[in-house]
């Protein structure tokens, strides 16, 4: 399962290995009772051929589909799925018509938490405390 929080994620995938074509690259899609959400993100291991990870960035006040910066207003588990595609897709389109001829790598599950806090202590440490629904 992967945990994902307000702010930057790093996300850790085995890809590579469930890839038919090396020119393909990754479309993620997350779902929540009837929310869809399309993105991508660019690859940046530094092995890719073990794993891939992907910087993630939730609820920061602005939306990249092609750089993995979205927001997320219902906390919870969601759905996801991860999409093989070639080529240029424009990723609005596939929110309004939904994902067809394309073939699914991985699927799973993740738990979203919309709110974090910071405590920062007289000594300069600082803890998180997650909200979790």
């Amino acid at each position: 399962m992967i945990n994902l929080n307000k702010g930057e994620n790093d996300v850790i995938l085995t890809l590579t290995e469930s890839f038919t074509n090396s020119g393909y690259s990754p479309i993620f899609l997350l779902e929540n009772t009837g929310e869809k959400l399309y993105f991508s993100a660019t690859d940046t291991s530094l092995y890719t051929n073990r794993y891939n990870q992907y910087n993630w960035i939730i609820n920061s006040g602005s939306t990249d589909l092609t750089g993995g910066t979205f927001d997320i207003d219902i906390p919870g588990l969601w759905d996801y799925k991860v999409y093989e595609k070639e080529g240029d897709i424009i990723l609005s389109d596939l929110s309004a018509s939904g994902i067809t001829n394309l073939t699914i790598i991985e699927r799973g599950k993740c738990r979203v938490n919309t709110r974090v806090e910071d405590k920062v202590y007289k000594d300069n440490t600082i803890s998180k405390k997650i909200y979790y629904k």
